[in-house]
This record gives structure tokens, C-alpha cells and sequence, in this order.
């Protein structure tokens, strides 16, 4: 790309109000980090600042994401709108909240389980035991502050209990990329 004029033109369809995260990420890929792309490094820096792609949350993004598991002990992918759940390309979306709001089927404690997913690794994030929802999962205590997923991460979540017909989570989430 050579010039900051021409990744301008790329983007001169889209708004600010639009957020396109993916449009600006598949534009700047191919830059190479090298002193005659200064200038359009700094239109790069500039537009995400611009539409506040900054590491803090952009605002009308946050919304609940909610995935329900409907048999005991098989992963559900929390959609993020990208593929197989993830989110978009160029999209980092902020875990604030993750509470399992309801649970049918079978008694006695269930096991909730929040895993992440990079295609050929799982990772348990939380995991905890118990009767009756809401169940809040702790930021603080069970899983890490500050957990980030980008277009390589599916959340997953998993419930199990005997006789389990569904389990429903929700997580609180916003964008910062």
C-alpha cells in the first residue's frame, strides 16, 4: 500500500458510527512495518483512534451473549458473530460478566464449565458446582480479569448434571478492538 491517500480511499465508503474494525484490519495487514509506510502507518494509528479501536470500550458495543447447553457435559459455542462463534476478524471483544442463569432437568448440583478454544487447544477458564441459578461467575476469583477473545477464540460453556435437558449462560461483553 504506499501511501496514507490510498488507505484513505479504501476506507472513504465507510463511517466512524460503522466501527469497521474487519475493513481496517484486512487494510492494514499487508503494511509492512518499515519507514517509507510511516505515512500510512500513522493514518493506521489515527483512524483506529478514530473510531475508538484503542483498548477501551468502544462504545455501542457491549451487549449479552448467551449460549445454552442442551445435554450434560457437551461444549456450546457462545456466538460472537465471526466463524464458528469467534469474533470477527480484527475484533477483541472484553469478558465483564458471565452469570449461568437458568438450569433444567435432572437435581442436585450441576458442573458449569467455561472453556476457550483456539482451534486445537481447550482451556477450562472457570469451572464451578452447584444447585440453583443465577450463579455469577466471579471475575476476580475464578477467572482471569481481563479475559479477551479475537477471531482466533471461541467461547465455549458446558453444564453437567444427570437428566440436564438445558443450561443457559450469559456473558456480558464489550468491545475494545
Amino acid at each position: 500500500m504506499g501511501s496514507d491517500r490510498k488507505f484513505f480511499e479504501q476506507l472513504n465508503t465507510l463511517k466512524v458510527e460503522d466501527a469497521p474494525g474487519d475493513s481496517i484490519q484486512a487494510l492494514s495487514n499487508p503494511v509492512h512495518l518499515q519507514e517509507s509506510n510511516k505515512s500510512v502507518l500513522d493514518a493506521i494509528i489515527k483512524v483506529n483512534k478514530a473510531i475508538l479501536r484503542d483498548g477501551k470500550h468502544i462504545p455501542g458495543t457491549a451487549s449479552i451473549k448467551t449460549g445454552t447447553a442442551t445435554e450434560s457435559g457437551t461444549r456450546t459455542t457462545i456466538d460472537f458473530g465471526g466463524t464458528d462463534g469467534a469474533p470477527k476478524k480484527g475484533e477483541v471483544w472484553g469478558i465483564s460478566a458471565m452469570t449461568i442463569e437458568s438450569v433444567a432437568g435432572g437435581s442436585g448440583d450441576a458442573t458449569y464449565e467455561v472453556f476457550v478454544v483456539d482451534g486445537s487447544e481447550i482451556q477450562s477458564v472457570v469451572k464451578r458446582a452447584q444447585t440453583t441459578p443465577p450463579v455469577h461467575l466471579n471475575q476476580e476469583l475464578e477467572y482471569p480479569h481481563g479475559l479477551e477473545i479475537d477471531e482466533n477464540i471461541i467461547l465455549q460453556f458446558s453444564a453437567t448434571r444427570s437428566s440436564l435437558s438445558s443450561a443457559k449462560i450469559q456473558v456480558y461483553a464489550s468491545r475494545l478492538y
